[in-house]
């Protein structure tokens, strides 16, 4: 089962995914779905395991199975996934400083950095594209 809040795949070795890994994903969806950790400009590896209660390797090894991607790509797609849909709500009083700490990265330039990298364009040309649909959708 592949997460859909992933955006860059990785290759990993094959490897039989354990009850243990399941448990460890489904904690980790959890945590970040219905306690939006994922808005913590602080949260790592390390501190999620901890509230886990497993330790890095386990909760890396059950993230790159069934995500199937890293830890961060897998934590920066829910931010971009915020974002986006915080930049749909907010097309006229739209500020990506702002949006960009309410997500949980640490700094405007990470956010932009990030968004375009998973997105392909800026945050400010995906709300003005989302303003001309809307614009045209009239």
């Amino acid at each position: 089962m592949k997460s859909d809040h992933t955006s860059e795949k990785h290759d990993f070795p094959a490897r039989t995914i354990t009850a243990k890994d399941r448990q460890v994903f489904a904690g980790a969806e959890r945590l970040m779905r219905t306690d939006r950790l994922f808005t913590d400009p602080r949260l790592s590896l390390a501190s999620m395991a901890a509230q886990l209660g497993v330790n890095r390797e386990t909760l890396s090894r059950a993230v790159n199975l069934l995500a199937g991607a890293s830890f961060i790509v897998y934590l920066n797609s829910y931010r971009i996934q915020e974002a986006k849909k915080l930049l749909e709500q907010r097309l006229f009083m739209k500020n990506a400083t702002k949006i960009s700490a309410e997500c949980g990265f640490g700094t405007p330039t990470s956010f932009y950095r990030t968004f375009k990298k998973v997105v392909g364009v800026s945050p400010g040309e995906y709300a003005d594209h989302l303003k001309q649909q809307q614009i045209k959708n009239r």
